[in-house]
């Protein structure tokens, strides 16, 4: 098990080239020093293209990290989202190769910014080593469209 102090973040510095980017930092020091920021959002080595963002994490007992945030990169337009995890074995100080976990995108168009709707920051993980992970996220794949949109909750189990 590492002992370490781990949180993730949008990270725009990549932006012209990448886009935003889910970006990940460590403590090994309870917070008195950091890590340079490692990219968590990966497409291969490199940041996944166009932009992720909303990143939630969760820590299983054995000290897995675990990773999942809204994603944009199948989308050559940058708008349709999708949902995407990663995890670490070593305290955050790499992410294993990132899983699409969402059976479908969505416009967030459609269920929420031509509505007036805010689109929130409800992603969220709980894991745990002796049962399935649980992710959760708002998804408005099933949205009737403008005027009325809508999200759902929706998981994907045993990630």
């Amino acid at each position: 098990v590492h002992k370490a102090l781990v949180f993730a973040y949008q990270n725009n510095v990549n932006a012209a080239v990448s886009g935003a980017d889910i970006s990940s930092q460590r403590s090994l020091d309870y917070g008195a020093s950091w890590s340079d920021a490692r990219f968590v959002s990966l497409a291969g080595s490199d940041p996944a293209p166009n932009d992720q963002f909303f990143p939630a994490l969760g820590t299983d007992a054995s000290g897995v990290i675990h990773a999942i945030w809204f994603d944009n990169r199948n989308d050559p337009n940058n708008v349709l989202i999708e949902t995407f995890y990663a995890d670490s074995t070593d305290g955050g100080a790499t992410w294993s190769a990132n899983q699409n976990i969402s059976t479908a995108s969505w416009n967030p168009n459609d269920s929420f910014f031509a509505t007036g709707s805010f689109i929130g920051d409800y992603n969220w993980i709980a894991p745990a080593s002796t049962i399935l992970q649980y992710p959760v996220w708002t998804d408005g794949r099933n949205t009737p469209g403008p005027p009325l949109g809508q999200t759902d909750i929706f998981t994907a189990l045993g990630i």
